[in-house]
C-alpha cells in the first residue's frame, strides 16, 4: 500500500469510529431534575443545569448536548404547567 492509502484509509475508519467523549453529568442531571418538578424547583433547577452544561459541553468537546436541551425544554414545560397548578389551587380556593 502507498502512504497516501493508508492515510486515506485512516481517514475513513475515524469518520466511521464512535464518539469516545465523555456524556457531561450536568446534562444527565438536568434532565432528571426537570422530570422530578417539585412544584417547579425542580424546572427552575433543571433549566439552570441544562444552561450550565450546554457551555460546558461546548468548552470540554463532550457529549450530552441533546440531553441538556431536553433538560431545559422539559423544564421550561414543567414549570409552566406547575404555575397553572399552583394559580389554580389559589384561584379555586
Amino acid at each position: 500500500m502507498t502512504a497516501s492509502g493508508d492515510t486515506a484509509r485512516t481517514e475513513h475508519d475515524s469518520a466511521h469510529a464512535p464518539d469516545r467523549s465523555p456524556i457531561n453529568r450536568l446534562a444527565v442531571c438536568s434532565l432528571a431534575s426537570s422530570a422530578v418538578t417539585l412544584f417547579g424547583l425542580g424546572s427552575v433547577i433543571g433549566i439552570a443545569l441544562g444552561v450550565v452544561a450546554l457551555n460546558q459541553i461546548a468548552v470540554h468537546h463532550q457529549r450530552g448536548r441533546g440531553l441538556a436541551i431536553g433538560g431545559i425544554a422539559l423544564g421550561a414545560l414543567t414549570l409552566i404547567i406547575s404555575m397553572f397548578v399552583v394559580v389554580k389551587v389559589f384561584v379555586e380556593g
